[in-house]
């Protein structure tokens, strides 16, 4: 995982700055803990995205203890910094790590900032084989991306 988040950043700082970031169970765990862990490490630092979307997201994982060669899982009571852009959550309450990973990820965001849809078609990313759970994703993806247009202008 810190191979990993050293990649994505080297990639961010030669091709970035992005719109959004886009991440789908480890993926998400991933530019979670990149976001959270910066965050919490630098100062002032500035998100290199305008808006997440995390879908069915695994868990963040602590930047410190990362850095220690050990893997500590961010719960709810993580206070050293938040996620401050907007975000999108979709996720099961049917997949097994669901309230356990992706709502504790949801709980980690900016409470205004944070768009929400829970569903029930498993660890998955929401489709045509359901439209209205696809529809739902939409809607909390749209409000993401409102929120991330309000504050750039």
């Amino acid at each position: 995982m810190l191979k990993a988040l050293f990649q994505l950043e080297e990639y961010i700082e030669e091709e970035g700055p992005f719109d959004a970031v886009m991440g789908f169970s480890h993926g998400a765990a991933l530019s979670s803990t990149f976001l959270l862990g910066r965050g919490s490490e630098r100062t002032g630092w500035q998100s290199p995205f305008k808006l997440a979307v995390f879908l069915a997201a695994g868990g963040p994982l602590s930047w410190d203890a990362l850095h220690k060669n050990q893997t500590v899982w961010l719960d709810r009571d993580y206070s050293l910094s938040q996620i401050l852009i907007p975000t999108a959550h979709i996720w099961a309450l049917n997949d097994e790590l669901g309230p356990s990973m992706s709502g504790v990820l949801e709980e980690l965001c900016t409470p205004r900032l944070r768009h929400g849809y829970i569903h029930n078609e498993g660890h998955t990313v929401p489709g045509t084989r359901s439209p209205e759970t696809l529809q739902g994703a939409l809607k909390a993806i749209r409000r993401a991306v409102r929120d991330a247009q309000a504050i750039a202008a």
